[in-house]
């Protein structure tokens, strides 16, 4: 089967190809290379303050509990032994 001419397509393939210098495609591909490192580096960030930002939520209350409770079992102790209880 052909398939139907389309004569947009036909047009398009007429056009000249027009190449960029070789100063224009380097400083075009130093510039992705750049924007590829500084989304690499943001990436790092995120898990960097992620994993900080989890500490700070999760781990620092309850390690802060901990040691209120035990200080709060301490305290009780000692009340009962004085009271001989």
């Amino acid at each position: 089967m052909s398939e139907p001419r389309d004569p947009v397509l036909e047009l398009l393939a007429a056009l000249p190809c027009h190449d960029v210098d070789a100063w224009r495609s380097e400083r075009l591909r130093r510039r992705a290379g750049e924007e590829l490192e500084q989304r690499a580096a943001r990436a790092r960030k995120r898990w960097t303050r992620a994993l900080g930002q989890t500490w700070r939520q999760v781990f620092e209350p309850a390690l802060a509990a901990a040691v209120c409770a035990s200080a709060f079992v301490w305290a009780i102790s000692n009340i009962l032994s004085v009271h001989g209880l």
